[in-house]
């Protein structure tokens, strides 16, 4: 009888103990998978984001090089740009969402760039068809310069994935380190070098 407390006791303690650890080692690696999947949702939708804006600078180059300005043609180039609006606005309201700081960079460069876009569109609308091989050298039509500010768009979206993320205090300071922040101008110009 005297040794009941530990016969009995001993194995049970030894027993919850075992069970407590592994259901603290499930929780743990649940949660580590729930949130590297969620980061990996986060790097998509940043991804997404930068080939819709991608997409969006390269859009003056599919006018220019249109073969023809039949409807079906103009019609397929009228519904692509649509398609690229729609994608941007889809991802302008996700960035929103998923982190402010991003967002207000994200702005910024769309800021930065939609005049020249909007430039050159007008410029390539406004040119013939081409009929040759050679008139598909667009020359300085092109997205020039537009590499660079996604590309500071880019090193601010790593940023988010870091270990120690930004802290708000430290977000004006960041956005215009990259020269994102909408109250400094956007350095190197997006026009193209003098030739």
């Amino acid at each position: 009888m005297k040794d009941w407390p530990t016969t009995v006791v001993v194995p049970v303690l030894v027993s919850a103990g075992t069970a407590t650890i592994a259901l603290l080692t499930a929780a743990i690696s649940s949660s580590m998978r729930r949130i590297a999947e969620s980061a990996e949702r986060r790097r998509r939708g940043y991804e997404d984001a930068v080939h819709a804006l991608i997409a969006w600078t390269e859009f003056p180059y599919r006018i220019r090089r249109r073969t023809s300005d039949l409807s079906s043609c103009l019609d397929s180039l009228s519904n692509r740009g649509h398609d690229i609006q729609e994608e941007l606005v889809r991802h302008r309201t996700w960035i929103r969402s998923e982190n402010v700081i991003l967002a207000d960079a994200f702005d910024a460069v769309l800021d930065a760039v939609r005049p020249k876009i909007h430039r050159m569109c007008h410029t390539a609308w406004s040119s013939s068809p081409v009929t040759t091989g050679k008139e598909m050298n667009v020359g300085s039509l092109g997205p020039n310069g537009f590499d660079t500010v996604i590309n500071q768009f880019l090193v601010l979206v790593s940023t988010r994935f870091w270990f120690r993320r930004i802290r708000f205090g430290h977000r004006r300071k960041l956005l215009r380190q990259l020269q994102l922040d909408s109250r400094a101008p956007l350095s190197p110009t997006i026009d193209p070098p003098p030739t």
